[in-house]
C-alpha cells in the first residue's frame, strides 16, 4: 500500500468520525424524508387536484395530482447524494472550508423542500 493511499484511508477514518459534519448530514436526510413522507401521509387516496404553484401576482399557476408534489423531494434527493460524494472527496484531500460549504449547501436545499412542501400542503388544506 502506498503512502498516498494509506492517508485517503486515515482520512476516511476522519470523515466519519467527524460529529459535526455527520450530525447535519443525518439531519438533512431526515428531512429528505420528512418531504417524502409527508405528501403520502397528507395525501394518500386523494383523487382531486391541488395546487403545485402559487405567485402572488397571479395566484394559482399550477395544479395537479398529488404525486406531482414528489418532484421537490427528488429532486432535493439528487442534490443530497451528489453533495455527499463532493463534500467526501474534497473532505478527502483535505479542502475542509469548501467541504463545509458543501455540507450548508445540502443543508440549506433539504431545508428549502421541507418548507416548499409545507407551504404547498397549506395551500391545498
Amino acid at each position: 500500500m502506498t503512502l498516498e493511499k494509506t492517508f485517503q484511508s486515515l482520512q476516511k477514518k476522519k470523515f466519519f468520525q467527524d460529529k459535526f459534519f455527520l450530525i447535519i448530514i443525518l439531519i438533512s436526510f431526515l428531512t429528505n424524508l420528512f418531504c417524502w413522507i409527508y405528501p403520502f401521509v397528507l395525501y394518500q387516496g386523494h383523487s382531486d387536484l391541488i395546487v403545485l404553484h402559487f405567485t402572488i401576482s397571479r395566484g394559482i399557476d399550477l395544479s395537479g395530482q398529488w404525486t406531482r408534489i414528489l418532484i421537490y423531494p427528488l429532486l432535493s434527493l439528487g442534490a443530497l447524494i451528489i453533495n455527499f460524494f463532493f463534500l467526501f472527496y474534497f473532505y478527502l484531500i483535505r479542502k475542509k472550508r469548501l467541504a463545509f460549504l458543501l455540507l450548508l449547501g445540502l443543508f440549506i436545499v433539504q431545508l428549502f423542500c421541507a418548507i416548499s412542501i409545507l407551504i404547498i400542503s397549506g395551500f391545498n388544506s
